[in-house]
């Protein structure tokens, strides 16, 4: 009985006994083998906020067992090599990879924790935010997972779904928050936004018969860091009201000039949730359409899960107001969100866009394709346009085309590019 005992507590020491993931003690002593004998890893830190919400609304060991699930998953990606539970809701994940290969790494488990897990006959989500680093000879196992933890609460705090330090965000030691809202300030008084666009391609005709219009900034020292990042600090202080009617205003009377000679060209546009919330919005919408005498027929505002998730019944009402007014309401990176396929019952939405994150493997991954399937086919059957973003190849074309996509967008066509070049395109077209 004494040696089951102090089996039982060797076990204890090395699991965590409710995921069945390595505890923090073991992954350390692993961590510190692996820089011993000079193995090139990548580090990925990954937290799940939405944990006590599943905890409050389906009973406290439901987080814990969709933890089992996510963990079962994670073993079949040849790369991971263990991953541990450091706390209530934080997962640290050890893998051999190169830097090249780490971004698609991120993209496969956030993937993952965004798939429904059935948990007691109810469809659970996962919600994560990620942040990785890849070894170098001079990183100790400290730095290493201090810069992982870094990465993942700048990531939380800008709302992407995965950072890679010195990559995809600005560390802490190099441009502070406070720095790029300040710069952020400054590029906005001193007009350094502009837009670039990218075409929505028919896929059978090939015609370019509308865009996506995306802001850009030339500002020195945020030039380099992603437009996704930018907008979100601009909706924590406030500046998107700014951003969001530079990014509407042009658009629409671009949008009025390209439909003289392309006149079914539909113009879309990002909205931001704080901007849904404006109770001027809807006015201002209208009064930008009658300036620039676009019909609203040529305009179609995209809004992402998180535009619905703070007040459902204003959103609903704004975004009712504006389709009543002839204006196409896309509901964008369909797919990644908690309760997506929910939203499309209740929200008066006219199109959705697939996420990239499920073309990007579409050609190897059968679950990819048989995903991306069943979008198109309930979208059609709701009588809703739809438009699958992320195309780089002619394979990834011909497979979303097999399943009756109506708009493809992506960078075997072309990536966003400035108005006068898109002018030049679109019109040699004709």
């Amino acid at each position: 009985m004494l040696k089951v005992a102090e089996g039982k507590v060797e076990v204890y020491k090395k699991y965590d006994v409710n995921s069945g993931l390595l505890s923090s003690t073991a992954i350390i002593q692993n961590i510190d083998k692996l820089i011993q004998n000079e193995t090139t890893v990548a580090v990925l830190h990954a937290r799940f906020p939405n944990f006590r919400k599943v905890q409050q609304e389906y009973a406290y060991q439901a987080f814990d067992s969709l933890l089992v699930k996510f963990r079962s998953k994670l073993t079949k990606i040849s790369d991971i090599l263990m991953a541990d539970r450091l706390g209530l809701s934080d997962i640290l994940t050890i893998a051999q990879t190169n830097k090249e290969k780490l971004p698609q790494l991120c993209r496969q488990i956030s993937k993952i924790s965004q798939a429904s897990y059935t948990i007691n006959e109810q469809s659970l989500y996962l919600q994560s935010y990620i942040g990785a680093v890849h070894s170098k000879k001079s990183f100790s196992r400290l730095a290493l997972l201090q810069s992982a933890y870094n990465t993942m609460v700048k990531c939380h705090n800008l709302g992407k779904k995965f950072a890679i330090a010195n990559v995809s965000l600005p560390t802490q030691s190099v441009v502070s928050d406070h720095n790029i809202e300040r710069y952020l300030l400054g590029a906005v008084h001193n007009q350094d936004f502009f837009l670039h666009y990218q075409p929505k391609i028919c896929p059978v005709t090939k015609g370019w018969i509308g865009c996506e219009a995306l802001l850009r900034c030339n500002h020195p020292q945020l030039r380099a860091i992603s437009s996704d990042v930018l907008i979100q600090l601009a909706e924590r202080n406030s500046l998107i009201y700014e951003l969001g009617y530079f990014a509407l205003r042009n658009s629409i009377q671009q949008a009025s000039e390209w439909i003289i000679h392309s006149p079914n060209f539909v113009m879309a546009v990002n909205i931001s949730p704080i901007q849904l919330k404006d109770p001027h919005f809807v006015s201002h919408i209208k009064q930008l359409l009658n300036l620039h005498q676009l019909p609203a027929r040529n305009l179609e505002l995209e809004v992402t899960e998180s535009c619905l998730i703070s007040d459902e019944l204003l959103a609903i009402d704004t975004l009712l107001q504006l389709k009543n007014m002839g204006i196409s309401i896309a509901l964008d990176d369909f797919g990644t969100g908690y309760a997506s396929f929910q939203y499309l019952k209740k929200y008066p939405f006219c199109a959705l866009k697939i996420d990239k994150s499920f073309i990007d493997d579409i050609e190897i991954n059968t679950d990819d394709q048989n995903i991306v399937s069943a979008m198109i086919s309930i979208a059609k059957k709701l009588r809703l346009k739809v438009t699958v973003e992320g195309i780089e190849n002619q394979n990834q074309e011909a497979f979303v085309i097999k399943q009756g996509t109506d708009l493809v967008q992506g960078y075997l066509y072309s990536k966003p590019i400035s108005a006068p070049d898109f002018e030049k395109k679109l019109f040699n077209q004709s």
